[in-house]
């Protein structure tokens, strides 16, 4: 200590500095506080003048460096006193007399009591910090049986302890050769699975190749969803050329159909001018399934029907708002149901339909506007109109009687109570 007197300030404080910063990736930080704190013990008993010295310097480090500024950490660095401070700020903590108050009697901490707290405590910061056991593994290259070695809980480490380990086993440099080592290994694994991944390749173009070969001779091609040419292809083995053969003429033969049913439906639709709707549900399943779910006659007849019935009627509107012939009354307290027809198509809004067509024949004055001829299938739901139109004003009227009746009775109800 008596050499280390005789160091100018300067010095002393590129010492500390050197002494403070990590020198490596896997520097030890604890070993370095335990230093700093070994040497102002060492200080108070032998050197007063050089502990402040040495203090000062400390304190514009931890200042400049430090992040010591939060209420958790200066309350937790004097929490074993009498009473915490209230007012945690750095200069207060660093005066050479920190005063506590509300304690009764007045307390007198020395400074380098305060250094030798907050180094303890920021050594026990860099022990709580944990880190996954894998990590640690890939991040510092330490084995199974070395990790069983450390103290951990749930397969979480702390990283301060682990440094230790490495350090005083190890050394930088070590983990270095064996990072390069294992980047070395890393590379040429990647370069065998590259490799196999190549030959693999290679083989299915073979076994592709011989696919093709095979359908070329019967006048057949490659496709989608061969399972015998898929399978052989991509897992390799026996070819089974019968199975291969006879699936391969399944589905040209599907697609054939298809495009057929495709090609149908298309001119149909152009026939009548309702190539928007190609993409509807109906052409769709009739194009894959053909007539086992819909005749083409039905699907060209449905489509004729929407299309006439959205360009001349506020179909959608009503359907779009809510169920114009069944809905719940107030006033009589139930469901209604004000039309009744017979379905054209066994449709959910079919009903609703044919009451979009009703409300276009009372805007015409119940006439067919002879410029805009419907489709046979439109002129059906008219007719049904005319048929139950009696029937249906006849249940309108009732209904509105009955609920005239009810608003009457309740207006005799309301009198009788007030009166």
């Amino acid at each position: 200590m008596f050499y280390f007197s005789k160091l100018n300030d300067s010095v002393i404080e590129k010492i500390l500095y050197h002494l403070l910063e990590k020198s490596c990736e896997i520097d030890a930080m604890s070993y370095r506080y335990e230093s700093i704190i070994n040497l102002l013990k060492s200080l108070k008993e032998e050197d007063e003048l050089l502990l402040h010295r040495i203090e000062k310097i400390l304190k514009k480090y931890i200042n400049d460096h430090m992040s010591v500024r939060h209420n958790i950490i200066l309350s937790d660095l004097l929490s074993n006193n009498i009473k915490k401070i209230r007012k945690y700020d750095i200069d207060n903590l660093y005066g050479n007399i920190l005063s506590i108050p509300d304690s009764g009697v007045e307390t007198h901490i020395d400074s380098r009591e305060a250094l030798l707290c907050f180094f303890n405590y920021i050594s026990h910061l860099l022990y709580v910090k944990l880190i996954p056991g894998s990590y640690a593994k890939d991040l510092y290259k330490i084995s199974n049986a070395e990790l069983d070695q450390l103290e951990g809980y749930d397969s979480m480490y702390s990283e301060e302890i682990i440094k230790r380990y490495i350090c005083k086993k190890y050394g930088q440099e070590k983990i270095d050769k064996k990072r390069i080592m294992i980047d070395k290994k890393s590379e040429y694994m990647k370069l065998l699975r590259k490799e196999e991944s190549e030959r693999k390749e290679r083989l299915m173009q073979e076994r592709k190749c011989i696919v093709y070969d095979i359908l070329a001779q019967f006048g057949l091609h490659y496709m989608y969803a061969l399972y015998e040419a898929d399978r052989f292809i991509t897992e390799g083995g026996i070819l089974n050329e019968e199975e291969l053969l006879k699936e391969a003429k399944r589905i040209i033969e599907k697609n054939r159909e298809e495009q057929k049913r495709k090609d149908i439906i298309k001119d149909k639709l152009t026939e009548y001018n309702c190539m928007e709707h190609k993409l509807h549900y109906l052409c769709k399943d009739y194009v894959k399934n053909g007539s086992i779910n819909y005749s083409i006659d039905y699907v060209i007849e449905y489509i004729r029907d929407l299309v006439w019935i959205e360009k001349n009627t506020n179909y959608y509107s009503l359907v779009n708002n809510r169920n114009p012939l069944y809905n719940w009354d107030e006033i009589l307290g139930r469901y209604i149901s004000i039309r009744e027809y017979k379905k054209i198509f066994n449709d959910y809004n079919d009903l609703n339909k044919t009451y979009a067509v009703e409300l276009w024949l009372e805007k015409n004055d119940m006439n067919i506007d002879k410029s805009n001829i419907p489709p046979p299938v439109v002129i059906k739901r008219m007719e049904e109109v005319i048929e139950k139109r009696e029937f249906n004003l006849e249940k309108e009227r009732l209904i509105n009687e009955e609920r005239k009746n009810k608003i009457e009775t309740n207006k005799n109800k309301k009198k009788i109570k007030y009166s």
